[in-house]
């Protein structure tokens, strides 16, 4: 069924169902603050002499220094150093590189790779596991990389993460496959490796492949600090570089549309910085007028079988209608909306609802403005595009379902934006280039 191409230009984002346990006999592995995971019967958590054993052979052969954050599951009864336990061969590991507060993207943050780039970050990829295998062979293990799959983007039980498939051998034991997975979490990055002997696939493959969708993940939050870097100019802000402020909401399904846009004081102004036709006088008076509160934009509807869309009223969706702030302290804040607004805020918005109309059509007419207040007891503002926070959205259905979205900040079309080496453009949330890991200047 083919429904109107004007959703496409709001947002369009897919549902991805939630993964829960697998089975009441699997157990639940908890990595305090950081996530949480299942894993089978036929598996163990490495710990006791064989764990102590393995990380001191790591410190003085290899040269790694596990960290307290870093969990491995084994095959059952290799812990007690069981004779068919030790025969055989699978993990699950699960490793957390720490860094600084905004060094990676945040954990909901799709991975936004074009085909190029994303064959630039395959082969360092590459070339890093080149260099993983010539150090072990030069600390006299016999090492091979036998086996590279160019590497793609996945969801993992929802989140975005980096995928590479590859296999190897080491000494003399059987290749083994591997599938490693890596995902950004503001301050640190997650490496989930799960890896069995290829002669056992048929002991591992059907229970692992379930295991990686039972993660999941604590979202870590921003510093809540301004940024440094350089802001830019409002004039120079078009108005197509607003993409971050307009959400589609998870759980609409294909049978209803739901999409916000938090629209701050800085899109009109950017917008009346460029305006050659309306007098000083009148954009002051439409600045002030939008001072001190803040815009969301929502559009609703329940979409027949034969395409029709039955749109939601202002008033159904305020009842079922929550708009929240989180800043970097944790602190969560309701925002109510205001039911007085004043008489030129009220002129304003008037004036808007007819470019919509003509803009989006009857998806248009059917975009409701509610006005939340922004100001606050200090100097700050309740919402700052500027500054590090998350805004969570959710609405509800007529049937009672309810829908999430989340809009984070800062807003990365209010910077200047910084370069990687490459000369690719840095996201504002980097402290590192994506493509060459290298650390980003402020």
């Amino acid at each position: 069924m083919r429904k109107s191409t004007l959703v496409l230009i709001i947002v369009c984002t897919i549902y991805t169902p939630q993964a829960g346990a697998q089975d009441k006999t699997w157990d639940t592995v908890s990595i305090p603050g950081i996530c949480t995971f299942q894993i089978p019967p036929t598996l163990e958590i490495q710990k006791g002499i064989y764990k102590q054993i393995k990380e001191k052979h790591q410190r003085k052969v290899l040269e790694i220094t596990s960290s307290p954050d870093d969990v491995v599951a084994q095959p059952k009864g290799i812990n007690s150093f069981d004779p068919e336990a030790l025969k055989r061969y699978c993990r699950v590991i699960v490793e957390t590189h720490r860094g600084h507060p905004g060094d990676f993207q945040s954990l909901d943050a799709p991975l936004a790779f074009s085909k190029e780039e994303l064959r630039e970050t395959d082969a360092m990829l590459k070339k890093q596991a080149q260099k993983a295998v010539a150090f072990t062979k030069a600390k006299g293990f016999r090492s091979k990389l036998l086996s590279w799959q160019p590497a793609e983007i996945v969801r993992v039980n929802g989140v975005y993460a980096l995928k590479t498939t590859y296999s190897r051998s080491l000494k003399d034991a059987p290749p083994v496959i591997v599938n490693r997975y890596m995902i950004q979490n503001n301050d640190c990055t997650h490496i989930i490796t799960i890896s069995y002997r290829i002669s056992e696939k048929a002991i591992w493959e059907a229970d692992l492949s379930k295991v990686i969708n039972t993660f999941k993940f604590k979202k870590r939050l921003a510093v809540s600090r301004a940024l440094a870097a350089q802001k830019k100019p409002l004039k120079d802000v078009g108005t197509d570089a607003w993409g971050d402020t307009q959400v589609s909401l998870k759980g609409a399904g294909e049978d209803h549309v739901a999409a916000a846009w938090w629209i701050p004081n800085e899109f009109w102004e950017s917008i009346l910085a460029r305006d050659t036709m309306t007098t000083e006088a009148d954009k002051k008076a439409m600045i002030d007028a939008l001072s001190g509160v803040s815009l969301l934009a929502v559009v609703q509807a329940d979409i027949t079988l034969l395409g029709a869309f039955k749109f939601y009223s202002k008033e159904e969706k305020e009842k079922k209608l929550v708009v929240s702030y989180t800043d970097t302290d944790g602190n969560k804040l309701i925002l109510s909306t205001m039911q007085r607004i004043n008489p030129v805020l009220k002129d304003v918005l008037g004036e808007v609802k007819p470019i919509f109309r003509a803009a989006f059509g009857n998806l248009g007419n059917n975009m409701h403005f509610f006005v939340f207040n922004d100001k606050s007891k200090s100097s700050l503002r309740l919402i700052d595009p500027y500054r590090a926070g998350i805004m969570h959205i959710k609405l509800g259905k007529r049937n009672g379902d309810l829908m999430t979205a989340e809009i984070e900040m800062p807003l990365n079309c209010l910077f200047v934006p910084r370069k990687c080496p490459n000369g690719k453009d840095a996201h504002i949330s980097w402290k590192y280039c994506p493509w060459t890991g290298k650390r980003l200047g402020n």
